[in-house]
């Protein structure tokens, strides 16, 4: 039997799916926790948070928390004697610091008076501990609520450990609201006009009514007075008016004082140019005084009662006072005295009035109301403590509060109302009677006061309130602690397994009671030998970390370590195996371990494994691990167990040449392995099926011919396996026969290239690949190749293919290096103008004879022929030259270029002339011309007698018969020329001649359709009549007295020349088509 004891840190990971029974004096809690079921805040059934809170008792009083957030609705209120320890896994309940347990203490159900949100409530216990737990409030919002992470009231004998606590942000203070606007004033009536008429009575004088009753308690404003009544004529010069009445004053101490009445307006005769004047206009009433501001109100202070943070609100601003009313305008004075009805009944008429009535004033306006004080912030406290007691203590812990409320700022206060206005006088357009006064405006209600400023809150990490006990804090705490796992059964002699993610060196030091007392490696383990609080430190790279109380051990016991008794340690497969455990315990886990898979036996009667059947080969361990309820598992024990299988060989052979194709006689290597790794293998080599008597691994032979056939046979020589055997793969061979090659070369002529070509036959396997050697101490590669020889003679070359075996031939030529014959010529001039004569120059280099071809059907046999090509085209000069070296040729594609002359011709209208004035038209009938010359015959018109026209228009002066002459040329500069002699006639007419061109008549001129002709005079038989165009173009011809109309309705615009021949005189006209 073999027990390994030095690997149980390693096979501790193989116990994920341990019986996860309760602990004794533990609760535990998930963030998935249940509130009712079997054996609930067990491992393997833990509660929720607040049940398994609602489950502690004086014995039953520890809670472990599993890493996660918990989501708190209510504040949690903690016990006397009371642990709450988080940090755990929530599958293997091993204490890490890699994930958190938060406690989070959400905004649903804040506290009130004062509004506060708190996490923890302690209040009046001691002996409490809080370990290894992030205590969290979320941050408010609203109505300067504070934030508390742990409120602890009248405490004693507690400790703290390794906490966060982290408390959220405190709410701001409400603003103040705006103080309620004033409301505006009543605007006074406005005064009624007066009246100038004879409406008898008090017609139109009221005045207008001050305005009032907008709100309670308003100063109202004074009514306007009333007009003066309507004036009266007393017969015969006597009457009397009456003056405008005073208005009323508004209401109040700083109301308006009223405006009075104007004058009254007495004349005999009622005056169209208005005798009005300000005196008889009653007066304007005062406007009413605006109220008074009221006050502000007082800054808020903050303060603390009862344990808790108090927010300082500010106070209320006070209202404003009302605005007065203004004081009523006066009534105008009337009109009287006016004769009336004398001394005629109803004449004239009556223009007694009554004044106009004074404006009714505005009401004053409502005062503002003050503005509401504003809160003031919330503050925050991570812990806050009131009057605390004795042995307070705080380890390793991180204390954050959040930021404090911000104080609110006071509201302002309600705008004070407009006063009303005051109403206007009447009659302002008035001419014998008196207007009302202007009624006063109300005054402005004042503004409210602002409210009073809240008071900021205050931040604090630990806030100590009344406290006489101070708070004892002891930090060591580094935020960059390397991870740690620790997993602790709670009972001295158990296992604790210690493991870190930190990497490079790293010893533990696991404090006192640890056997052994310190180790190195990321993975390890300890026993304690006491119980209570562990601290241990980890020492990584030659820092130190310390944790303190990160264990605890709960309990004492007296033995972790069960033993393994079994003699089956060596076995074949299919083979069975028994094994039990030396000591008694509360559940019993077996595992067994193979090369493949784990099986798991547990139970708390499993205290043997008794025939487990090992089906397959290799290294087997059998551990036992058993279960106290109270301590956990104990030590693994672990038994080695080797089994056997009954295995052939796996066989296979390989070749030094991968593709197992070779040259002819080239020698192969052959290895055999077995894929199962099995000793003492004996071997038989087989070609083509005979035995070769190698008994060997390797086989080696350079007699393979193609085709040939390649196998081995191993044997198990010992053991289970003895006896068996197995073939390998056939291997079949292929021999490939060396490259039967051709070579071959063209054109050795010095200086010029020589072509070599090589081609395989048969035999090899391609691709291939050629190497040549020119036979000259130059080399070159590839099938076909190009190559220039240095000088003359005979040369050996080879060349050298290679296939994709490597297999290879050879091929070998003789050449001859000669001098080469080349062909060449120029010429003289190779563009021109039919007929165009070329010489030719023979440049032919090692020639004998030449034959020449010109491309127009000629040819020749000199060396340096002239030839005169005869007709325009491009012609292709041919060279053949011919020498002891061979014969070559040179051939120039449409080398020679000769292009058309042009022929020169011309004509004229008319060619005789007898009118005075008339002019010559010539036209050009030449053809491929583009350049003109030409010479009249008329010296005597100076530079006139040339022209470069192509179709020009010559005047002669004189009687006589003149030569012309007609150059051309077109683009290539080829010419011609033509000259006609006694080509124009002028013989002018006299005047006493019996026919002149007066006695034919054309008309219509110029035409559209046709001209019609008339004869005076002479005989219309006699008349011939031709027409031409401005080209020179005859475009009809006709006898007079065959025709009188000449029909041109088919002619083009223009100018046209008509010639009339008499008795071969020629007289000629022109006439216009429109």
């Amino acid at each position: 039997m073999t027990r390994v004891l030095l690997h149980i840190i390693v096979l501790y990971g193989l116990f994920s799916i341990e019986l996860l029974a309760q602990q004794c004096d533990i609760i535990y809690v998930s963030t998935g926790g249940v509130d009712s079921g079997l054996n609930i805040g067990s491992k393997d059934n833990p509660s929720s948070l607040f049940y398994g809170l609602s489950m502690t008792n004086n014995t039953l009083n520890t809670l472990y928390l599993a890493s996660g957030t918990y989501a708190l609705d209510t504040s949690i209120y903690l016990k006397s004697n009371l642990k709450i320890v988080g940090g755990f896994d929530p599958i293997s309940w091993e204490k890490t610091n890699a994930a958190n347990t938060v406690l989070f203490r959400n905004t649903l159900n804040p506290d009130t008076n004062p509004e506060r949100l708190v996490a923890i409530y302690g209040n009046n216990i001691s002996g409490f501990e809080l370990q290894d737990i992030v205590i969290q409030t979320a941050n408010v919002f609203t109505k300067g609520a504070s934030t508390y992470g742990i409120h602890l009231s009248s405490c004693s004998n507690y400790s703290i450990t390794r906490c966060k606590v982290i408390a959220g942000n405190a709410a701001n203070g409400n603003a103040g609201a705006k103080g309620d606007d004033g409301l505006d004033g009543i605007d006074g009536d406005d005064g009624e006009d007066g009246d100038e008429t004879n409406e008898p009575g008090y017609c139109c004088r009221l005045g207008g009514i001050g305005g009032s009753g907008s709100f309670a308690g308003s100063s109202t404003g004074g009514n306007g007075g009333d007009g003066g009544e309507q004036g009266f004529y007393v017969s015969p010069a006597g009457g009397d008016a009456y003056n405008g009445y005073a208005g009323t004053a508004g209401v109040g101490p700083g109301a308006g004082v009223e405006g009075n009445g104007g004058y009254k307006i007495v004349v005999s005769f009622w005056d169209p140019n208005c005798v009005r004047t300000p005196g008889n206009d009653g007066q304007t009433g005062l406007d009413g005084l605006d109220g008074n501001q009221g006050l502000n109100g007082v800054p808020g202070n903050y303060g603390f009662n009862n344990g808790f943070f108090i927010p300082g609100n500010g106070t209320n601003g006070t209202i404003g006072d009302h605005g007065y009313g203004g004081g009523g305008g006066g009534g105008g004075g009337s009109l009287g005295g006016v004769v009336h009805d004398w001394p005629f009944n109803g004449f004239p008429d009556n223009k007694n009035g009554t004044g106009a009535g004074g404006g009714g004033a505005g009401e004053g306006g409502q005062a503002g109301e003050g503005g509401e004080g504003a809160q003031g912030g919330g503050s925050s406290f991570a812990l806050y403590l009131y009057q605390n007691g004795v042995n307070g203590f705080i380890y390793d812990c991180q204390l954050s509060a959040g930021n404090y409320g911000l104080a609110g700022i006071g509201g302002n206060g309600g705008a004070g109302g407009n006063g009303g206005s005051g109403g206007d006088g009447g009659g302002i357009q008035n001419c014998n009677i008196g207007a009302g006064g202007e009624g006063g405006n109300g005054g402005n209600g004042g503004n409210g006061g602002i409210g009073g400023n809240g008071a900021d809150g205050i931040s604090d990490d630990i806030y100590e309130d009344n406290c006489s006990n101070s708070l004892n804090v002891y930090n060591i705490y580094s935020l960059q602690q390397p991870l740690v796992y620790v997993n602790n059964g709670g009972c001295t002699g158990y296992p604790v397994y210690f493991n870190t993610q930190a990497s490079g060196n790293v010893q533990w030091y696991f404090g006192s009671g640890a056997t052994p007392a310190t180790s190195v490696g990321v993975q390890n383990f300890c026993t304690y030998s006491t119980t209570g609080k562990k601290t241990f430190t980890l020492v990584n790279n030659g820092i130190a970390y310390t944790y303190s109380s990160f264990i605890e051990i709960l309990s004492q016991s007296t033995s972790g370590m069960s033993q393994i008794n079994s003699t089956d340690s060596i076995l074949c497969a299919g083979a069975t195996g028994s094994y039990s455990a030396t000591s008694l315990a509360d559940e019993y886990l077996w595992l067994v371990t193979g090369p493949d898979s784990t099986d798991t036996i547990q139970g708390a009667t499993a205290i043997q494994l008794s025939g487990y059947t090992f089906d397959s080969a290799g290294s087997y361990n059998v551990i036992l691990k058993t279960y106290d309820n109270c301590c956990g598992y104990s030590f693994p024990d672990t038994f080695n167990v080797a089994v056997e299988n009954l295995q052939a060989p796996g066989l296979s052979i390989l070749c030094n040449d991968a593709d197992l194709t070779i040259c002819k006689g080239e020698p192969l290597d052959f290895l055999a392995s077995d894929s199962l790794g099995l000793n003492n293998l004996s071997y038989k080599w087989y070609l083509n099926g005979t035995n070769t008597n190698v008994n060997s691994y390797m086989y080696s032979s350079n007699l393979i011919n193609d085709g040939d056939q390649i196998y081995c046979v191993a044997e198990v020589s010992i053991g289970c396996s003895a006896g068996l055997t197995d073939t390998s793969d056939i291997l079949s061979i292929t021999v490939i026969d060396a490259p039967l090659l051709s070579c071959n070369a063209d054109s050795f002529y010095l200086g010029s290239p020589t072509y070599l070509n090589a081609t395989v036959s048969s035999g090899g396997l391609s691709p291939f690949t050629y190497q040549w050697d020119f036979g000259d101490t130059t080399y070159g590669s590839g099938d076909s190749v190009v190559h220039i020889y240095p000088g003359l003679g005979a040369f050996s070359y080879s060349v050298t293919v290679t296939d994709s075996n490597n297999c290879t031939g050879t091929c070998q030529g003789l050449i001859n290096i000669v001098t080469e014959l080349i062909a060449s010529f120029s010429a003289d001039t190779v563009i021109g103008c039919a007929p165009m004569s070329v010489q030719f120059t023979n440049e032919s280099l090692n020639a004998i004879t030449y034959h020449w071809t010109f491309g127009d059907g000629n040819a020749s046999n000199t060396s340096d022929p002239s030839h005169t090509f005869i007709n325009p085209g491009n012609y292709t000069v041919t060279l053949k030259a011919f020498g002891s070296g061979g014969n070559d040729s040179l051939i120039v594609a449409s080398q020679v270029f000769v292009h058309s002359s042009p022929v020169s011709n011309f004509q004229a209208f008319p060619q005789h002339i007898s009118k005075n004035g008339d002019s010559v038209y010539f036209a050009d009938n030449s053809l491929n011309a583009t350049n003109w010359y030409w010479t009249f015959g008329d010296v005597s018109s100076g530079a006139a007698n040339n022209s470069s026209l192509q179709n020009p228009v010559h005047y002669y002066a004189s009687d006589g018969n003149y030569n012309v002459s007609l150059h051309v040329s077109n683009t290539y500069s080829c010419d011609d020329s033509i000259t006609k002699e006694n080509f124009i006639s002028i013989e002018f007419s006299n005047i006493n001649e019996p026919f002149a061109i007066s006695q034919i008549i054309l008309y219509p001129n110029p035409f559209n359709e046709d001209v019609f002709i008339e004869t005076k005079g002479i005989t219309e038989t006699n008349i011939h009549t031709n027409v031409y165009d401005m080209q020179g173009k005859r475009v009809a011809s006709f006898n007079i007295s065959e025709q009188k109309k000449i029909r041109a309705g088919s002619w083009e615009p223009g100018t046209y020349l008509i010639s009339f021949t008499v008795n071969e005189k020629t007289f000629s006209t022109y006439v216009i088509k429109q």
